[in-house]
This record gives structure tokens, sequence and C-alpha cells, in this order.
């Protein structure tokens, strides 16, 4: 080989090379460790090089040449990079350090040193949560999970996240088993009383009825959803999707349950009988059909509750009937009662 030939197909496999060649040039100055890495990868991926070379050694280099001397000259550079370590940026980031280090091994003997005071102050204000909520009187309870607060010189109507009470004041359904006691307790708990509102990121802003969704922190700490659970005045309530206190208020259903508190007490919510109807319990619910009958015995997916919907409730028209599942089409109410199935309480 006595003169340079290079191929086009070479010349085009070059121009990646190039670009890192230009890349490692042009970072001399700022980061020259890395700016030779760059050179040097930027010269062994180019065929051009490799070419001149084998014209200058006048001999033909195969992939073991290559290999063998991109790894040479790779670990000479890395064994000689601790020489590059005095470039300007790195002695400009390492004097910060050293003046650090100096200062907090003489700031012990110094008792007039104040400089941690306004740093702890700092690191306490930051770990606060954000969603800690806002102060609000009450001005009245509705029911049990609603009532209005003025809220930064608003009067807001508050849903309580997480619980459902018996009705008191639905303008279409009676009076609830157990909602005038649901009332009074919530009105016990929140009347004149300041409260902080909690809203869970989880959840939207407010309900369609254009109510504000949040949750209650007593005056005492305590939250007053968990509170009304606990004692036994409301239905743990989930909408859509969990929300942040869902556990917590769970196990407060649970603990009135096994204690039989409140609402959950034996008799005290069981439905009263006008009339003895015998109706056998059907082991094929589809018997019934939509067409003759209109009420929807649906099963909770949640809970495995057993729920009939009668129209005109609130959830009766987005409530579908999977017969397969064993929710089943009901005449009359009676026979829904009858083969296992609570009313919906909205």
């Amino acid at each position: 080989m006595s003169s340079f030939r290079f191929t086009k197909r070479q010349l085009v496999l070059s121009i990646p090379g190039f670009l890192f060649a230009l890349i490692g040039v042009s970072a001399f100055g700022e980061d020259n460790y890395t700016a030779i890495l760059m050179l040097l990868w930027g010269v062994f991926m180019t065929p051009v090089f490799w070419v001149w070379l084998e014209v200058l050694l006048h001999k033909e280099l195969n992939w073991k040449h290559k290999t063998l001397s991109f790894l040479a000259v790779f670990f000479l550079v890395a064994f000689i990079s601790p020489m590059d370590s005095s470039s300007p940026d790195t002695t400009v980031e390492s004097a910060p350090e050293a003046m650090v280090t100096e200062v907090v091994t003489t700031a012990e003997p110094l008792p007039q040193t104040t400089s941690s005071t306004p740093v702890a102050e700092e690191s306490s204000a930051a770990a606060i949560p954000e969603n800690t909520g806002q102060l609000a009187q009450v001005v009245s309870v509705t029911d049990g999970d609603t009532l209005k607060v003025n809220l930064n010189g608003t009067v807001e109507t508050i849903r309580v996240i997480g619980i459902d009470t018996p009705e008191t004041v639905h303008p279409t359904e009676p009076v609830g088993c157990f909602g005038r006691e649901a009332s009074n307790k919530a009105k016990e708990l929140l009347s004149g009383a300041t409260v902080r509102v909690v809203t869970d990121p989880s959840q939207g802003t407010r309900d369609k009825y254009e109510r504000y969704l949040a949750n209650i922190t007593l005056e005492n700490g305590s939250d007053f959803g968990e509170e009304m659970l606990r004692g036994g005045y409301a239905y743990e309530y989930t909408y859509a999707i969990p929300y942040e206190k869902q556990l917590a208020y769970k196990a407060a259903e649970t603990y009135a349950r096994e204690t039989g508190s409140g609402l959950w007490a034996d008799g005290v919510c069981e439905p009263a009988v006008e009339e003895v109807v015998v109706v056998p319990i059907l082991t094929t619910p589809a018997v019934f059909s939509s067409e003759s009958c209109t009420i929807k015995g649906n099963i909770s997916y949640s809970t495995g509750e057993k729920i009939y919907h009668v129209p005109g409730q609130e959830n009766y028209t987005d409530t579908v009937i999977d017969t397969s599942k064993g929710e089943s089409w009901f005449c009359t109410e009676s026979e829904a009662i009858a083969a296992g199935w609570r009313k919906a309480k909205r």
C-alpha cells in the first residue's frame, strides 16, 4: 500500500466518527478528559483513519489489531486521567467543599455560632404536608354526612367523603333507619365548631349537586367521618374510585359491626314485617325479567352485598343487571326482601 484509497462507503461510514471527533475537540478547555475520550472514540470509529494507518504502517490491520489498539489507548487515557483533575472547573467546585469541611471542623468550639437556627426552621417548614386543609366555621348541620361551613368568607355545603348516613331530609325518601340518631350525633360533634376542611386529591372537588367534597377534622384532632363510622352512625361509602382514608374508614365500620354499635345493633335496622309473604328462594333469578318486573336486584362488586333499586331512585338508571352473576329482576319489594336483598339507600 503506497497511497490513500478511500471508497465512497468508507467516507460515508466515517461521518459519525468525524462528528464525535469534532464534539471532542469542542469540549477541550471545559472537560479535557471527556474531550480526549470523545476524540479517540470518533477517530477509532472512522474507517478513513484505519486506511491511513494501514498506509502508514505498510500493513493491513484486522479487527484484532484495531480492538487491541483501541483498548491500549483507552486504558492509557484512563491511567493519566487523574492528571486532568486539576482543570479550572474541578478546582472551582472543590474549593467550596474544602471551605465547608473547615467550617464544620471548627464549628464545635465556637459558642457564638448561631447559623444552625435558621436552617432548622427552614427544614421544619418544608416538612409540613401540603394538604393540611383550611380552617372553617360550621354554619349548620344538614344531616349525618352533609354540613354548611363558612370557608374563606363563603358559605359552602360540604359532602363528607367516605361515609353515607341514613336519609333524614331527602325530598322523595322517608327517614332512614337510625337517620335521626346519625343527624343528632353529627350536630353534637359539629354545631358551632371550628373544623379543618381537608380535600382529597384522589376525588373530585365537587359532586354532581355542586357540593364541596372534603373530609372534616374536629377541634380535638379526630376525624369526623371515622368517628361516625366507629359509633355505628354511618356506612362506609366508596364512590367510583378509592379515597385516601378508605382503609381506616372500612376498619372503623368493621369495628362498629363487630361491637354491634349504632345501626349495627341487633334488631335496630331490621325491616318491619307488615305482611307475611311466602316467596321461595329462587335458584335461577332469571325467572323474572325486565319486561314484567322493574325492580333491579344488584350485587355489590366490592362487598358482595345484595341491594335492590326501585324506579325513581338515584342509581336506578345506572344499575345494570347481569343474571349470570346471580343478579335478578323483582316484581315487588317483598319478593326482593324475601330473596335476601335490601333496599338501596338512594
